[in-house]
């Protein structure tokens, strides 16, 4: 699966370093607390 071979992509990334793996966790926790505030506007409207 390339969802398990990005993975092992990830942890190889985070063993060499670690600031660039913890701006891309940063910005995808981001947009998907972004999405999930859509969402729920979108809901209660």
């Amino acid at each position: 699966m390339n969802i398990i071979n990005s993975y092992e992509d990830t942890l190889q990334e985070a063993k060499s370093g670690h600031r660039l793996v913890a701006s891309a966790w940063s910005f995808v926790s981001f947009v998907v607390i972004g999405s999930l505030c859509v969402s729920l506007l979108s809901y209660i409207s």
